[in-house]
């Protein structure tokens, strides 16, 4: 659900603490369906998800204790660009330039899904640093 600050907001149940991590089940909201943030918030759906949330100095949530996992709608919209978006674009531009290229549709195909393979690696090699720029907030829930 999208909060009033540019934030989207999800409630959601600390299932465990690891030293600075914490791992929060984020339930199932039938408000998703009419959200306007639900393309770029990525946990819309009717399955339960796990998010992984950094505290910097550690946490006074328990497991078990339900929270506000909240994300700034601008890193929502970012992520949305890096995980589908880009991926699209370049897989259509590979795909028509190599097909103008060389008139091989085999060719052109095979080489947009290596492509798409490399992309999503380089994504996967830097998640560190996306880890650090797409970073969740976390507070607790009054139990609604």
């Amino acid at each position: 659900m999208a909060g009033t600050n540019g934030e989207i907001r999800h409630p959601g149940v600390v299932e465990k603490i690891d030293g600075k991590r914490i791992t929060v089940r984020i339930l199932p909201q039938q408000a998703c369906s009419a959200c306007h943030s639900k393309a770029s918030c990525g946990i819309s759906g009717d399955e339960e998800k796990f998010i992984e949330v950094q505290t910097p100095f550690g946490s006074t949530v328990l497991p078990g204790e339900q929270v506000l996992v909240s994300l700034k709608l601008e890193s929502g919209f970012k992520a949305l660009l890096l995980g589908y978006i880009f991926p699209l674009i370049l897989l259509v531009a590979v795909l028509f330039a190599l097909y103008y290229l060389s008139g091989s549709e085999g060719l052109a195909a095979l080489s947009s899904l290596i492509t798409l393979i490399l992309y999503y690696g380089l994504l996967y090699a830097f998640r560190g640093k996306l880890q650090r720029k797409f970073t969740f907030g976390l507070e607790k829930s009054g139990g609604d």
